[in-house]
C-alpha cells in the first residue's frame, strides 16, 4: 500500500458540491487544519473518483480493507482514512466509521504533486459504489450555479438561501413578499409575483444586490449575522508553499 506522509487537510462535513470543497488557496487561517502523518493513497476510476467526490455514496468493501488502520494521526491509527486519486483530481475523505465519505478535503498544492507522481505507478482499485443521489429543493445550488464564484461570495449566496428557506418553513411569507419586493428594487425591475421564478433568479451569479438583500435580511435572527461576518472575513493562509 502506497502513502503520503505529513499530509494536511481541510476537512468539509458532508459536502456532495465539489466546489465547495475548498481548494488550498481558499482556506482560512480561521478554518480547522489539521495534520495526519500516514494516509493511504487509492488510485480509482474516474467515473468512481467523480461519484465519491460529487456524492455520499457507500464506498464499497474493498475500499474499506485497503483503508484500514493504515492512516496515522497524533501516533494513533485510524480507521477510514485515505487520499484518492484518478491520476489528475485528488481528494481525502476520512468515513468517521459511517458507510461513505463523511469528510472531504483537497490538499495542499506540494502534496498533490507527491500523489499524482506516485500515483503513476499505482494500479487501480476497483468496486462497486452504493450510489446515493443527492436530494435537491428549490434552495439547493449546485456546481453550475456556483462556478466562477469565490468561497466568500458561495458562502454568502448559501446564506441568502438558508434564509429564505427558514422564512418559508416558518410560513413568514410576508416577509418572503418584502424581501422580494427590495431585490427587484435593487435590480431596478419590476417585481415578479412567482416565488419559484425569483430563487431561480436569485440563485444565478451573485451581484453587489445578492449582498445588499442579504444585509437587508441579517436583523433576522443573530445567527445570520455571525455566518455573515465568517463569511466576510476572508484571510487566507500565506506562504502556501511550505506546507
Amino acid at each position: 500500500m502506497s502513502c503520503i506522509h505529513h499530509v494536511k487537510v481541510n476537512w468539509f462535513e458532508t459536502e456532495t458540491e465539489t466546489l465547495s470543497i475548498c481548494p488550498f488557496y481558499e482556506w482560512r487561517k480561521r478554518d480547522f487544519i489539521d495534520t495526519y502523518q500516514t494516509v493511504p493513497i487509492l488510485c480509482l476510476e474516474k467515473e468512481t473518483f467523480s461519484m465519491i467526490e460529487s456524492t455520499l455514496s457507500g464506498l464499497p468493501q474493498t475500499f474499506f480493507l485497503k483503508m484500514h488502520q493504515k492512516s496515522m494521526k497524533h501516533h494513533h491509527r485510524y480507521d477510514y482514512c485515505a487520499v484518492l486519486t484518478d491520476k489528475q483530481s485528488i481528494l481525502a475523505i476520512d468515513t468517521l466509521g459511517y458507510d461513505f465519505p463523511l469528510l472531504k478535503s483537497r490538499l495542499t498544492p506540494i502534496k498533490e504533486q507527491q500523489v499524482l507522481k506516485i500515483s503513476e505507478t499505482l494500479p487501480i482499485c476497483d468496486g462497486e459504489l452504493k450510489v446515493v443521489k443527492p436530494k435537491h429543493t428549490p434552495y439547493t445550488l449546485t456546481n453550475q450555479q456556483l462556478i466562477g464564484l469565490t468561497r466568500q461570495e458561495r458562502e454568502l449566496k448559501y446564506l441568502l438561501m438558508s434564509m429564505f428557506e427558514q422564512l418559508e418553513k416558518n410560513k413568514q411569507y410576508q416577509a418572503i413578499d418584502y424581501f422580494m419586493t427590495v431585490y427587484y428594487r435593487l435590480i431596478n425591475r419590476p417585481v415578479e409575483r412567482g416565488y419559484q421564478i425569483f430563487l431561480k433568479t436569485i440563485a444565478c451569479g451573485f451581484t453587489k444586490a445578492h449582498h445588499e438583500l442579504i444585509k437587508n435580511m441579517l436583523p433576522l435572527d443573530a445567527c445570520y449575522q455571525e455566518l455573515y461576518f465568517e463569511a466576510i472575513t476572508d484571510e487566507t493562509i500565506e506562504n502556501y508553499m511550505h506546507y
